[in-house]
């Protein structure tokens, strides 16, 4: 039977031992000793969540600007770092639902470049140590944990570069060869577009498959919630997808649409949970709303993240 703890002893057990071990693990922000159930939403994320940009005046990230337009209806707890994926998210959400004090919602982004071999298979962000912590949490929360010293893997890098991959529009078959030009300056205005045509398609336009894990997990995250009274927002976060189609040409929203309609296939399972709600903000963002019009990631400046909050604001309602 798992012990009747209030999340705010679980956390105050939990994350300081993850921060033992890996300095740079997020924080969890927001999180108020007040909580009680229902009176507050979690929100997890990546660095889009946290990146804010250097013209932007207004400073505050997405789950300050959510809280402050809830007007004191709802508090945020919010757990967010750059490269989080739903290989975390979903152990996470396995210790959360099993909390004393859950909350009324749960918004877990998308975000479709993390199912990208650049993304899947970096060394630095498989968060690997932190996950087995959480799960040895899960299996004992009574045990003694002891402190995990991630091993330092030499050659992992060089593995990661090596990996063979399969991209349309380019001749590459390594993922060193994208990663070469990710970091080559450019001499001129042609190399310049055909770097940035490079990294959206590294970015988006692999080929994702059916059974890939990170799909599973997602999967697995719906499952979990849709046992509980905790309402839940999947949405797949907004790329810079007119810049895609500006440097690829009109393919890159054909393949990326491919794998668009792969998890919304896999969401479609959810339609009538009365609990999940899956929104797809993918090409929902016009270019002015990221950090720069030409950005090849998802980093939204201060008015990307006040359209966001709007439309976030506006479904949890409905929920």
């Amino acid at each position: 039977m798992f012990p009747d703890f209030d999340h705010i002893n679980l956390y105050n057990w939990l994350f300081p031992k993850i921060q033992n071990f890996c300095s740079d693990i997020s924080k969890i922000k927001s999180l108020s000793q007040n909580f009680k159930k229902d009176d507050y939403i979690f929100y997890f994320g990546d660095s889009v969540i946290e990146r804010i940009s250097k013209f932007d005046k207004d400073q505050r990230t997405i789950d300050q600007l959510l809280e402050a337009k809830q007007k004191n209806s709802y508090k945020i707890a919010c757990l967010s770092h750059s490269a989080y994926h739903m290989g975390i998210y979903y152990p996470l959400i396995s210790v959360l639902v099993k909390n004393k004090y859950i909350p009324k919602y749960l918004i877990v982004p998308i975000n479709m470049r993390s199912f990208s071999p650049q993304w899947f298979f970096e060394p630095s962000w498989q968060f690997d140590y932190e996950i087995k912590l959480i799960n040895k949490f899960l299996d004992n929360p009574n045990s003694r944990v002891f402190r995990y010293f991630p091993k330092k893997m030499r050659g992992s890098y060089n593995k990661y570069l090596n990996i063979n991959i399969d991209y349309p529009l380019v001749p590459f078959k390594k993922i060193k060869e994208f990663v070469e030009w990710e970091h080559k300056f450019p001499i001129d205005n042609d190399e310049f577009n055909y770097r940035k045509k490079v990294i959206f398609i590294f970015h988006y336009l692999y080929k994702l498959n059916g059974s890939h894990i990170r799909l599973n997990q997602l999967i697995n995250i719906c499952d979990i919630v849709s046992n509980t009274d905790i309402k839940i927002i999947l949405y797949v976060t907004p790329i810079n997808f007119r810049a895609g189609i500006k440097f690829v040409g009109c393919e890159f929203l054909n393949y990326f649409n491919d794998n668009l309609k792969i998890i919304s296939n896999a969401m479609a399972r959810f339609e009538y949970c009365e609990n999940i709600k899956f929104i797809d903000l993918s090409t929902r963002f016009s270019p002015n709303l990221f950090f720069h019009d030409d950005l090849a990631t998802e980093h939204l400046n201060e008015n990307g993240r006040n359209m966001l909050v709007n439309i976030l604001s506006e479904e949890l309602p409905k929920l």
